[in-house]
């Protein structure tokens, strides 16, 4: 059995999807947690000077997309065929292309970089967040399974359930304005393999 070490900061942000794979899969792992105190000095000595990055028997996998793609393929979390998988990896491209689209706002929001914060949220977070959950509410309406695909579960579910938490801090009208999602977060959560993780997991907004 392959040795993991997870090395992230102490909070959730780009780590917790992966942690909950993990959780899932119920595959044990290190869990390396950095404070930020500290990043500035370990930085340097990481592979490409960015979190999180994953050490599979001292072998380093950097990039959270390639971490959550992979332990996808080890922990049969992709679908059930060739089409499902890429249809997983399709839903979250989109998804995440919303991430990287409120990022003026999400920056702002949580004091990196200067702007409007309430002008930021009316002109790039609301229509884009309403966008990518237009196209997310059409892939689970056509689902036999209440899922990304009809088979199930994959890690796109489990990243855009967990993103949904941070959205649910960031947004305050998310839950009354899009509560089919938060119903669609909490099914993900109920799932026997992470809701006791998820309800004893240290609290972070991010």
């Amino acid at each position: 059995m392959s040795r993991y070490t997870l090395n992230y900061f102490d909070f959730r942000g780009r780590g917790e999807p992966i942690r909950l794979l993990f959780k899932y899969a119920g595959v044990e792992f290190k869990d390396v947690r950095i404070q930020l105190a500290d990043w500035r000095k370990i930085k340097p000595t990481t592979p490409t000077g960015k979190l999180p990055y994953l050490e599979v028997d001292g072998k380093i996998l950097a990039e959270s997309g390639a971490i959550l793609r992979y332990l996808a393929r080890q922990f049969k979390l992709n679908g059930d065929n060739e089409l499902e998988t890429a249809y997983a990896d399709s839903t979250l491209e989109t998804y995440r292309d919303f991430q990287a689209n409120m990022n003026p706002y999400f920056r702002a929001y949580a004091g990196f970089s200067k702007g409007n914060v309430e002008q930021l949220y009316k002109d790039v977070y609301i229509p884009n967040r309403d966008t990518a959950f237009n196209h997310l509410g059409a892939v689970l309406a056509k689902s036999k399974s209440g899922f990304v695909v009809d088979s199930g579960v994959t890690y796109a579910d489990i990243f855009i359930a967990e993103h949904i938490t941070t959205l649910l801090s960031l947004d305050p009208s998310f839950e009354k304005t899009l509560p089919q999602f938060v119903d669609y977060q909490k099914k993900v959560f109920a799932l026997t393999q992470i809701k006791d993780y998820i309800a004893s997991r240290k609290v972070s907004k991010l």
